[in-house]
């Protein structure tokens, strides 16, 4: 509440009082937290199915109702139910024909996709690991004001929040190779650029906030796209085991991110840190650029390191007969 500065050597605070507050707030923030997840397990319920009965009732009470009308209705209301049944099939085959693929952990493990997706996790990763210690020193480097701080910080996690239902749509409409190349991208053209940004005469202050802002909207976006790519490339049968193959990839990401802050002095080498961040989100679009993704715009489906749909779908049947072979 006081505003107080960073010490300009260390740049850690070193005031008694403040220190002393910390772990208050820590027990402040874990009881919020807890409280939120405790609400939030008591209101998640499995997804609403299709009542086909009540179809099939009301479909009844429409028979009825044409034969009590005459012979003529009758024949008219014969003819209309046919025509709607013939077209709940057609719906049905269409639907059977754009049923998601249900692979499950051991057959991926033979797909490219599966290492591209945990490329393009590890760099997220290492960059979100590390800008948990820089962030906030970039701009005390330039900007003597921790109460803007702390607000551009608050600001960034409320549009970390907020983008995750935006990012939504956008996979659906694209689906998720484009997306995570071009979010990627960004990311790193963000990272690279945000250590220069407070030096901006005048506007610097402002264009920190709106880079920081912006980093951790594509933040967002990864984890919004790689778990809808996983779901979409491998099925959802398996989803929480495929996606928990892919999110391994946090292990060595944390003991890079780790090593890195243990033994490189953060405020010395803070510009050549972001800057390694933005090159490897770099190397993350590249890899996401590489995914055989048969949702995406026809420019995107040109590059990409999978099979082809005949050698893939002969995989699946060989798959599918060894696994009846074995239950059998």
């Amino acid at each position: 509440p006081d505003n107080l500065a960073v010490n300009n050597v260390t740049q850690f605070f070193d005031d008694d009082e403040l220190l002393q507050r910390v772990p208050t707030c820590l027990y402040i923030i874990g009881g919020v937290l807890c409280g939120i997840q405790l609400i939030g397990c008591c209101l998640a319920h499995p997804r609403p199915e299709k009542k086909e009965k009540n179809k099939k009732e009301e479909k009844g009470a429409a028979g009825k109702e044409a034969e009590g009308d005459g012979e003529g209705d009758a024949v008219l209301a014969k003819g209309e139910n046919g025509e709607a049944e013939k077209e709940e099939e057609e719906e049905k085959k269409t639907e059977v024909k754009k049923v998601e693929k249900a692979l499950s952990p051991k057959q991926i493990l033979r797909r490219p996709d599966v290492y591209l997706f945990w490329g393009v996790m590890g760099c997220s990763l290492i960059p979100l690991i590390l800008l948990t210690a820089t962030i906030k020193v970039v701009g005390q480097r330039h900007i003597p004001d921790d109460r803007y701080l702390s607000i551009v910080s608050t600001l960034a996690a409320v549009f970390n929040t907020f983008a995750r239902p935006v990012w939504g749509p956008i996979g659906d409409r694209m689906s998720y190779k484009l997306p995570l190349f071009i979010n990627n991208f960004a990311y790193g053209v963000l990272l690279i650029t945000v250590p220069f940004m407070p030096t901006i005469p005048v506007a610097g202050k402002y264009m920190y906030a709106i880079w920081v802002i912006m980093i951790f909207v594509c933040i967002s976006g990864n984890f919004v796209l790689l778990p809808f790519g996983v779901s979409r490339a491998f099925g959802h049968k398996f989803f929480a085991q495929n996606y928990g193959l892919v999110f391994s990839a946090f292990t060595p990401s944390a003991v890079i991110g780790a090593v890195t802050v243990y033994f490189v002095r953060v405020d010395q080498y803070l510009d050549q840190i972001l800057i390694g961040c933005g090159f490897i989100c770099m190397i993350g679009a590249g890899l996401a650029a590489l995914l055989n993704d048969k949702d995406a715009p026809s420019i995107c489906q040109r590059i990409h390191c999978g099979k082809g749909e005949v050698e893939e779908a002969k995989e699946d049947k060989t798959e599918e007969s060894l696994g009846l072979e074995e239950r059998a």
